[in-house]
């Protein structure tokens, strides 16, 4: 099953003619299986964080493999019950329709769902987001990536570290040294 992870980062501007206005970045990271997660990210101007969030699941929809079902993970409540209920703000009506629109079109089955921003890919989406939105975000999404996963038991004495990127998949056992300063985390990536 395909699986996106979405968050949003918005900011109040005021505009030269002394409106408010708002500039606002999205992140993404869609997981498929057999593949590395792939992570994208843009900046618009928005109303709200709400609207920006709702162009992240629009976004994922886009990015998301035609025909197939797609579960989008997001911490925002208005854009589960807009997006993923139907009845979320006034604000957010035509964006939604726009979703489901483009999910209808490319054969993608949609389901949102929460997720708290503490897991691991929410919070690569968090940070794709702000970068987006600061204009920081392009240089993270250059080049190969690879993905490091440390396992490491308190008081165990080895770790377990796996490295993933295109075409390669290693994992390593490592012997930790309890009674260093090193931290283990540290100690697995040195060896």
């Amino acid at each position: 099953m395909n699986q996106a992870f979405v968050d949003a980062s918005w900011q109040e501007q005021s505009g030269p003619d002394g409106l408010a206005r708002g500039v606002g970045g999205w992140g993404l990271v869609l997981l498929r299986p057999g593949t590395l997660p792939a992570r994208f990210q843009g900046q618009l101007l928005a109303p709200d964080n709400n609207a920006a969030e709702v162009r992240a699941v629009l976004e994922a929809v886009r990015a998301a493999p035609a025909g197939e079902a797609l579960t989008v993970h997001t911490d925002n409540q208005a854009v589960i019950a807009s997006v993923g209920r139907g009845r979320g703000p006034a604000l957010l009506d035509e964006d939604a329709r726009e979703v489901h629109a483009e999910a209808l079109a490319r054969g993608v089955t949609l389901r949102v769902v929460y997720a708290p921003r503490t897991r691991r890919h929410m919070q690569s989406a968090h940070d794709l987001a702000n970068d987006a939105r600061r204009g920081t975000g392009a240089a993270r999404l250059m080049g190969v990536q690879s993905d490091v996963l440390i396992e490491q038991r308190p008081a165990q004495p080895e770790a377990r570290v796996s490295l993933r990127r295109p075409g390669e998949r290693v994992t390593a056992h490592v012997p930790l040294d309890l009674s260093s300063d090193v931290p283990p985390s540290a100690q697995a990536l040195l060896a």
